[in-house]
């Protein structure tokens, strides 16, 4: 499942992450550092990695302008793209740790898409080229496509 979530008004200062049981990608969009932090004392910013279901994560820092992409990845899935979700449970790394710069050339043209139907296709791209050694080959198999635009009002 990817979402997209969009707020130019208002500033998010500390918000809870809640667990779930995927590994979930977080690309921050935005013009400022959003910072995610672990009760282990891992922060992590810009290209952000939660393990399966993370204890006590929060996201905060200073945005006037937030955008975020959130991938949820089962964990076949997060193995055949990430290579080490499997010593990720319960962590967050950085995306960087795990893909070096391809993931600053993702974000980067993440930022760049014209919309978020641009993001969404250029994430999928590129979890499937690093995915593409799973039995059936897909990130997303067919007809369980999950995408949603979140945008603070």
């Amino acid at each position: 499942m990817m979402a997209g979530f969009s707020d130019r008004d208002h500033e998010f200062r500390d918000l809870t992450l809640v667990p779930h049981p995927a590994v979930s990608l977080l690309l921050d969009l935005g013009d400022e550092p959003f910072v995610i932090q672990d009760d282990r004392g891992s922060r992590q910013h810009g290209r952000v990695v939660a393990g399966l279901a993370p204890r006590q994560v929060r996201g905060c820092g200073p945005t006037s302008r937030m955008e975020c992409l959130q991938i949820r990845l089962p964990p076949m899935v997060a193995h055949a793209a990430l290579g080490a979700s499997a010593e990720l449970g319960g962590t967050v790394v950085s995306l960087d740790d795990l893909w070096g710069r391809e993931s600053v050339r993702l974000q980067e043209r993440l930022r760049t898409a014209g919309s978020w139907e641009d993001r969404f296709a250029i994430a999928e791209d590129a979890l499937a080229r690093r995915a593409d050694a799973l039995p059936f080959g897909l990130v997303t198999p067919p007809g369980a496509r999950h995408r949603r635009v979140v945008r603070a009002v």
